[in-house]
């Protein structure tokens, strides 16, 4: 029996396809043609998509729900503590643990916080310590708050204005 595709080889493989009026028709095809009917069948979307699904389950299927993912063994050189250790009781074993675990570690903050990445914060000086207007200025508002506590709004006025002096005065100093 000849090939009903390509009729010039002999036929070697029978192939059901079922029809989308319900029936099924029987093709007999060469190999050549077979592995071209193949090729098109595994390039098709609905092949790929019931491949991924396909997987998909059966990794769901291999895996137990209780299953935690798998960690690397990392361990500390200096203390032997290993980083599953640490995310388990959230402490380091020594100070060298921040370096052996750095990535792991800063992934982990990352996770824990719902932020894509660390960056590196900057001591923030009091302003007091670089300013000294700043601290009459706190001062003053401290003597305001009082004074407005205690109904006195002549003295809270006095230390208001005094307030806008030195905040202008001490702009003025930080533009030039």
């Amino acid at each position: 029996m000849l090939c009903d595709e390509c009729g010039q080889r002999k036929a070697v493989v029978s192939v059901m396809i079922a029809a989308s009026n319900g029936e099924n028709n029987t093709r007999h095809l060469c190999m050549e043609c077979a592995a071209n009917l193949r090729a098109h069948i595994e390039d098709s979307p609905v092949a790929t998509l019931l491949s991924t699904l396909g997987e998909f389950f059966a990794q769901k299927l291999a895996t137990p729900k209780d299953a935690k993912p798998q960690l690397p063994e990392i361990v500390c050189p200096e203390c032997g503590t290993r980083y599953k250790d640490v995310l388990e009781k959230d402490e380091v074993g020594c100070q060298m643990c921040y370096d052996a675990f750095s990535a792991q570690l800063k992934s982990e903050i990352c996770k824990r916080q719902n932020i894509s990445e660390l960056k590196p914060s900057t001591p923030v000086q009091s302003p007091a310590t670089v300013d000294p207007l700043w601290e009459e200025i706190t001062r003053l508002q401290t003597q305001m708050a009082q004074a407005v506590s205690v109904e006195d709004y002549e003295a809270a006025a006095v230390c208001r204005d005094q307030i806008r002096q030195l905040t202008t005065q001490r702009e003025g100093s930080h533009e030039s």
